[in-house]
């Protein structure tokens, strides 16, 4: 499928809604509002086994970096410590 054709089917997919979509073996997450915060971002996560993957990861980096900082980053989640951490 050509980038045209799959840009095309994304846009008219794309709703109010939060869309997961596959683009050439990446999910690409469409999320309805930017996320205030880390929690938030969690929330709306469609796939719940990718949200407990993500909140493995995020128990993972407040295990061994306790004062970084929870940042939103490029509409992201981001930790901050002395700069950008992860």
């Amino acid at each position: 499928m050509k980038i045209s054709n799959l840009e095309e089917k994304y846009n008219q997919e794309v709703g109010d809604s939060v869309k997961s979509h596959l683009w050439d073996g990446f999910k690409i997450i469409t999320m309805k509002a930017a996320a205030k915060n880390i929690d938030e971002y969690l929330d709306e996560v469609p796939d719940k086994n990718v949200r407990a993957m993500l909140e493995n990861l995020r128990q993972t980096i407040k295990s061994v970096a306790p004062s970084a900082e929870e940042v939103i980053s490029y509409t992201m989640p981001a930790f901050k410590y002395h700069g950008m951490l992860v």
